[in-house]
């Protein structure tokens, strides 16, 4: 039996093809690698999703904001995101 492991990011703008990509891994060291080299160092020029589906169901992610901003400040400014909310 194979168990396949889905990570996915989105973008909240861009072409189609920069906001939402798809890899899929067959085990979960590979899986888990890939998303740990996502890395938000606040300087993000989109806000971003990554998430991890696990072939039980389980989902994993984390979203970095754009260009280091804080929610409050995103809030206060009217930011709005597709990925965010």
């Amino acid at each position: 039996m194979q168990y396949t492991f889905r990570l996915e990011m989105v973008r909240d703008h861009g072409t189609p093809y920069e906001t939402h990509k798809e890899w899929i891994y067959d085990n979960a060291l590979e899986a888990a690698t890939a998303y740990n080299a996502f890395v938000d160092h606040g300087f993000a020029s989109c806000g971003q999703t990554i998430i991890l589906h696990e072939p039980n169901g389980l989902t994993h992610h984390k979203t970095f904001l754009t260009r280091g901003i804080d929610q409050e400040t995103r809030d206060r400014l009217g930011y709005t995101s597709l990925v965010l909310n």
